[in-house]
């Protein structure tokens, strides 16, 4: 089940309080494109790439993963790309009806040129240095090559 976690003004505001959060909760809003950013550096020669949930105008709800044609690889660990694809859209538009996004394909999302472009942090702006989290946090699932 996908969960969307939608974070008021006041909690993105709130560094401290967003690093307190579980892992899947700090890598899946906020954090994802560290994460995303984190595996690719890990599995650089897997033939995976950084893929951006970018709603449409007006909507929420964006997400960076890193895929290839087969599997989406975020927060909740390994998922088949298009049944990724179908349930992280379901429950945006249960979250936000209407909701619809376009893939963008993303060069590096651990960049300042990333963050300025889609209003995320750069891993500088975070409350600690999420790149060490991440990593940790992508060992207690199996490598690419491993599935």
């Amino acid at each position: 089940m996908f969960r969307i976690i939608s974070r008021t003004p006041e909690q993105k505001a709130d560094l401290a309080g967003a690093w307190a959060q579980p892992d899947e909760d700090f890598f899946s809003a906020g954090a994802c494109h560290i994460l995303t950013g984190a595996f690719l550096e890990k599995y650089s020669s897997a033939g995976f790439h950084a893929l951006r949930l970018q709603p449409a105008d007006g909507f929420r709800g964006g997400h960076v993963v890193a895929t290839n044609d087969a599997d989406v690889f975020d927060c909740r660990g390994w998922t088949p790309r298009e049944t990724f694809l179908h349930r992280y859209s379901e429950a945006c538009q249960k979250v936000y009806p209407g909701w619809s996004c376009k893939l963008v394909v993303v060069d590096d999302p651990l960049s300042w040129t990333f963050a300025r472009e889609y209003g995320h942090r750069h891993a500088s702006q975070f409350y600690r240095d999420p790149l060490p989290r991440a990593h940790a946090f992508l060992i207690q699932f199996p490598a690419p090559r491993l599935r």
